[in-house]
């Protein structure tokens, strides 16, 4: 029964010791160059949070411009920049808390038209 084994060596002078030492056991199947896996893209924080490009309130203020929406159409949406899928319903809550926006018998919420200042 043969055995594969994978080695790594720092240059061509270790991989010329180690084929010494198992000569007459062992031969050489493949040598090819190690490349360093790259390193994954930088990711940017802002006030130690994730930087998305956009806060979850005015994600949300954007989204319910176009209309009233469920928090399963809010989710895709802030899933697609990023959010993790809970947050869509917690932006909605804490905006019906504020009184940004409203929640209607259907489950939609729409955003409160703010009347002008007199």
């Amino acid at each position: 029964m043969a055995i594969k084994v994978t080695l790594m060596v720092r240059d061509n002078r270790e991989l010329a010791i180690l084929l010494g030492v198992v000569d007459g056991f062992a031969k050489l199947v493949e040598a090819s160059p190690y490349v360093e896996p790259k390193s994954s893209p930088k990711v940017r924080y802002a006030a130690g949070k994730k930087d998305k490009g956009i806060s979850g309130k005015d994600l949300l203020v954007r989204c319910l411009e176009s209309g009233p929406r469920t928090v399963d159409e809010l989710t895709v949406v802030f899933i697609t920049n990023g959010f993790a899928p809970s947050s869509a319903g917690s932006f909605a809550s804490q905006a019906v808390k504020d009184g940004l926006a409203k929640r209607n018998g259907d489950g939609r919420y729409h955003l409160i038209e703010s009347k002008p200042a007199t």
